[in-house]
């Protein structure tokens, strides 16, 4: 049987993850944490679980993506509620975790939520204020993602669409 190679957060040799290295062990190629792989399954009794065992719950995989965002990717409203909890709890400005891009592509949870057509993990987002007219690094809102998925409507609803979304004659850009 074979096992995943594994090493700390700290830098340092390749271990295995039973080597005690705690929750926070990383894996080789990906830089993934288990709290990456559970949020990306959208496992939320096991997010919990490594939560409490003292998880960090806003680190950056090797391509810059957090929990947050691969929860945002498939659509794990549970995960993704649990994170933003997590994250009150500790008094983390709101800011520094909902606005946080991943290094790929610049993008937010919110972007990717709407990118991907998951309408109630983009509400919760926008209920949490998450900046709806932050332009990722294609120049794209998080409008612009969801306007490929016909998710218009929870912007609407949610009364996220502000001026700064329109063009210069009032028109909406949805290029």
């Amino acid at each position: 049987m074979r096992r995943a190679v594994w090493r700390p957060l700290e830098s340092g040799p390749g271990r295995r993850l039973d080597d005690d290295d705690g929750v926070d062990a990383r894996a080789v190629e990906t830089d993934e944490t288990a709290l990456h792989v559970a949020a990306s399954k959208g496992d939320a009794p096991m997010v919990d679980a490594l939560l409490k065992a003292g998880a960090d719950y806003d680190t950056p995989d090797a391509i810059g993506v957090a929990p947050m965002h691969w929860a945002a990717f498939c659509g794990a409203l549970s995960v993704c509620e649990m994170l933003l909890q997590h994250a009150e709890q500790l008094a983390l400005p709101a800011q520094d975790f909902r606005e946080r891009p991943n290094q790929k592509e610049g993008s937010t949870a919110l972007h990717i939520a709407a990118r991907h057509g998951h309408s109630e993990c983009t509400r919760l987002l926008l209920h949490a204020r998450a900046d709806a007219n932050r332009p990722n690094a294609n120049g794209n809102t998080c409008l612009h993602e969801a306007a490929a998925r016909a998710l218009i409507e929870v912007l609407v609803e949610e009364d996220s669409l502000l001026p700064s979304a329109a063009g210069s004659r009032g028109e909406m850009n949805l290029e």
